[in-house]
């Protein structure tokens, strides 16, 4: 319940010595974990299918030991037989450890197909999805108590979640109308409000980082990860290598820290205590290369390159709050 133990908190920043924050995270705290894989469904979308596929033995792989179960939809919201549905597979609509042939199911539903609507409401897709009426119904089992929850947005463009303001029918309506669109704010609270919830994301970084040159930024999609502490990657490239890192991330050893409050940013230390009481101050690296960054916009740390917690370890972040 670590995304509401946050919530909680954040309600009590009265309480807090504002020189003397902490925030500490415990890799891999919860092996229970519910992951729900949001893949664009949409005429471009072939070959990162196809890459998400291949990538599926690495990922399941990386998440031995932990107790999870997959499901998958699409960003499709006009088709009523989509908007958040699970997608069935030989083996249901839920992939867990146990199920026989697992990598070959989840090849079969990650290739969502290319059919889907050109406005991708990946956002609103998962909303449906993780809540009812389809979570007590077409969903159900998606969700188990106690479970932390992982989702997954995979796409070469941006979310255009409006809860019902464009007109479905112009596929330029979310450039031409981003007003309408539901804040990514919004979203960010309403999945904080279901528990212990990571968001990831496999799109266009945007901000001048490195991607595929597909599409448009997932700008969107980032922001809301970023605010979780979530994995963001470019779709392409080594794609066993993305699956070894998204499948470490949804096992519980994570790389981003979402704070409780605000930071003076030059008072941020951050250290990882290993299982054996081993004690690690890491280094800041504003550049992003190896090391800890912070990112104000998501108000969270960010570990990069080879620096890695392991499940087992903890991650202090010390600072004093600012003063704004």
């Amino acid at each position: 319940m670590r995304m509401l133990l946050l919530v909680l908190l954040a309600g009590c920043i009265g309480d807090l010595d504002p020189d003397a924050v902490e925030d500490v995270f415990v890799q891999g705290e919860n092996p229970l974990v519910d992951v729900l894989f949001v893949v664009d469904d949409s005429a471009s979308l072939a070959e990162i299918q196809t890459g998400l596929a291949s990538a599926g033995d690495s990922l399941l792989a990386a998440m031995a030991g932990v107790d999870w179960q997959i499901g998958v939809t699409t960003t499709d919201y006009a088709d009523p037989n989509r908007r958040g549905r699970l997608v069935e597979t030989p083996a249901g609509t839920l992939l867990t450890a146990d199920t026989a042939s697992v990598s070959e199911r989840f090849r079969f539903a990650v290739n969502v197909g290319t059919e889907g609507a050109a406005q991708q409401k990946g956002l609103q897709s998962a909303w449906a999805a993780v809540t009812p009426p389809l979570l007590t119904h077409e969903n159900l089992g998606l969700r188990r108590d106690g479970s932390r929850l992982a989702l997954v947005f995979v796409s070469d463009g941006d979310d255009c979640s409006d809860d019902g303001a464009l007109d479905d029918n112009n596929p330029d309506a979310c450039n031409l109308r981003p007003d309408l669109l539901v804040p990514t704010s919004d979203y960010r609270n309403r999945f904080a409000e279901l528990g212990d919830v990571t968001v990831h994301a496999l799109v266009e970084p945007g901000n001048g980082e490195a991607g595929c040159g597909l599409g448009s930024p997932g700008t969107r999609y980032v922001a809301v990860s970023r605010a979780t502490g979530g994995h963001v990657a470019a779709p392409c490239g080594a794609w066993e290598q993305l699956g070894t890192a998204l499948g470490a991330e949804l096992a519980g050893q994570r790389s981003g820290f979402p704070l409780r409050v605000v930071p003076q940013p030059e008072t941020l230390v951050v250290t990882i205590e290993g299982a054996d009481g081993t004690s690690t101050d890491v280094v800041e690296d504003s550049t992003r290369v190896e090391g800890w960054s912070f990112d104000a916009a998501a108000n969270a740390v960010f570990f990069h390159g080879t620096v890695v917690a392991p499940v087992g370890s903890t991650v202090r972040i010390a600072y004093s709050a600012s003063a704004s």
